[in-house]
């Protein structure tokens, strides 16, 4: 069995199946993610191996002033053939985080190993860590925009998703199940190659239920619909991924990787385990 400790993975380990309409092979992505510091990426194309130490990202701004990276985001340009690492950062006064300056983007080019920034309006989110998507040429994450009481849910809670080759961000909505403050966690991933949501009770201790709904028609909110109820399960207190269209990845209380089959629920278990809570799953379609 394959055994990470804290000492060699700093913040998460992040495990990616990537499948290509192409003859590329499917590509598993490894990568730590040092936040504000480096992120190290390794692929796995067949028998070729690479692996890239991205140089360290940074902003010019005032003294003062300190920057925190909200959320990371890996993806396949098909138009200038190249791999991009988006980053998006919060910029915010050095002695007090929540006095809030701005958030910005920068974009990561494999071609160039250099990092730019992006003229791109770029959410003030509140990023949550789940299973994040690599789907239709955009990487998405779960995200939150904290607004006045008087907008509607899903301008509150939303998937953010950004665009590899138009370098654009675009926020979509939730099903109406959804909603602030209603104790469900949401972890996002692909299934049919079309855009899922697994919505669970984090709060649960003993079992837990996972719900199941796809996105029939990609960016269109009304078209979510519920397709699989998973449980009760017990000792897996997050999902990971979708994998294989007929898989759920959790990560079970030991930190174990295991997986429970969509139709018949078999939980079957594999030789990775990691730190408790520290697998982090995302998926290049």
């Amino acid at each position: 069995m394959y055994h990470f400790s804290r000492t060699n993975i700093p913040s998460f380990l992040v495990l990616a199946m990537a499948y290509f309409a192409t003859n590329i092979p499917s590509i598993l992505v490894l990568a730590m993610a040092y936040f504000a510091l480096r992120i190290m990426v390794t692929l796995l194309r067949g028998t070729l191996q690479l692996e890239k130490t991205l140089p360290a990202p940074s902003f010019t701004y005032r003294r003062g002033l300190k920057s925190l990276t909200e959320c990371v985001g890996f993806g396949f340009d098909p138009i200038t053939n190249d791999y991009k690492v988006v980053r998006i950062v919060e910029i915010f006064e050095d002695d007090d985080y929540y006095r809030y300056e701005c958030t910005k983007a920068q974009i990561y080019n494999l071609s160039t190993d250099s990092w730019r920034e992006i003229n791109a309006v770029v959410p003030d989110i509140s990023h949550f860590h789940c299973f994040e998507p690599f789907l239709n040429g955009s990487f998405h994450w779960s995200a939150s925009y904290f607004v006045g009481d008087g907008d509607s849910v899903d301008d509150k809670d939303f998937i953010l998703s950004f665009h590899m080759s138009t370098e654009v961000f675009q926020k979509m909505g939730f099903p109406y199940v959804c909603s602030i403050g209603d104790g469900k966690y949401r972890s996002l991933g692909v299934l049919n190659e079309s855009l899922a949501l697994i919505l669970y009770d984090y709060s649960a201790v003993e079992t837990k239920n996972f719900d199941i709904w796809v996105m029939t028609e990609y960016g269109v909110s009304e078209s979510w619909t519920k397709q699989f109820t998973i449980g009760p399960l017990s000792g897996v207190p997050c999902p990971l991924s979708i994998w294989k269209n007929n898989e759920l990845l959790l990560e079970a209380s030991n930190g174990q990787l295991v997986s429970c089959n969509l139709k018949t629920q078999d939980i079957k278990e594999y030789e990775i385990c990691g730190v408790q809570t520290t697998l982090r799953g995302s998926c290049l379609q």
